[in-house]
């Protein structure tokens, strides 16, 4: 079977969807599509399928993927037809092999849109120091410094609030969801706009590289 990453953007009604939902409205993609993948083993087999890191409710992406195994087409007729089989908010960029492993991926890139009166120049200075947010998980609420899971971020006016590009640790349990970056910033914010742009390495490198003739949003 020919391994294949399946790159795909995440936008508009797409958004409302958790990541469990995400994976079952792409299985079903993947079986109206008619194309063949590796199954599971065991009692009850299933497309055996690896994710990008899980994306939030209400936030978007253009650099979504999924990993998985086929057989009986190439990468381009693969994209097509998996394009036709997406529903609406899913949107089928490329189809290649994959290049780096999924651990491989360090730092994830956000566009964070900020309706607020905090100017830039206060939001620089705030980003500057330490950046405490209360993060709940299975043990309770803490409290947890963010600044060391940024390794940069710039701000920039806009005309009803911010605009932030961050680049923020994505590996394993030190993901940082870039809500909390806005949460820091403006606790009271109602209006915050999250779209996940790329992956990247560790050295800065894009985990996603062009192998097909489609176009990679991620490179």
């Amino acid at each position: 079977m020919l391994p294949v990453r399946v790159f795909f953007e995440k936008k508009d009604m797409a958004r409302y969807i958790s990541h469990l939902d995400l994976q079952r409205a792409v299985r079903r993609a993947v079986e109206r599509s008619g194309l063949t993948v590796r199954q599971t083993e065991g009692f009850n087999p299933h497309p055996k399928m690896v994710f990008s890191m899980p994306l939030s409710m209400y936030q978007e992406s253009l650099c979504e993927f999924v990993d998985m195994e086929m057989d009986g087409a190439g990468y381009d007729e693969i994209a097509a037809r998996l394009a036709a089989a997406f529903p609406p908010g899913l949107r089928v960029t490329a189809a290649a092999a994959p290049v780096f492993p999924v651990k491989r991926i360090k730092y994830a890139v956000y566009r964070i849109g900020i309706v607020t009166s905090l100017a830039a120049a206060e939001a620089e200075r705030a980003l500057a120091g330490p950046m405490p947010v209360e993060k709940r998980g299975k043990s309770g609420v803490r409290t947890l410094d963010i600044r060391p899971l940024i390794r940069d971020c710039a701000v920039a006016q806009t005309g009803d609030g911010l605009a932030l590009d961050a680049t923020v640790d994505a590996s394993g349990e030190s993901y940082l969801n870039p809500s909390y970056i806005a949460a820091f910033l403006d606790p009271a914010a109602e209006d915050v706009r999250v779209l996940r742009r790329r992956f990247l390495l560790a050295d800065g490198g894009a985990f996603c590289l062009k192998k097909s003739r489609l176009n990679c949003k991620n490179s």
